[in-house]
């Protein structure tokens, strides 16, 4: 069976950070960064534009290497201090 969600999978929405991981058992799980923490949390909500996009300009999200990805979050925990 082929798996259909490629993980992990690092993209912007906007200026937000999502990212998507697979834990310890292989399921799935969405992360979406949090400005105002620093943190990732679980947010499935991104899921269905993460895997069905269409027009990635129209909708503004950009796919990212792992380390553009965490550079970018660096940079944003970096505003924190």
């Amino acid at each position: 069976m082929t798996d259909l969600f490629k993980a992990p999978l690092y993209l912007l929405f906007g200026k937000r950070p999502v990212k998507s991981e697979r834990d310890a058992a292989g399921n799935l799980k969405i992360y979406a960064y949090y400005r105002q923490e620093g943190i990732f949390k679980l947010n499935m909500n991104y899921l269905e534009r993460m895997y069905t996009r269409r027009d990635d300009e129209e909708d503004n999200i950009t796919e990212l290497t792992k380390e553009a990805f965490e550079n970018y979050v660096a940079t944003l925990q970096a505003e924190l201090s």
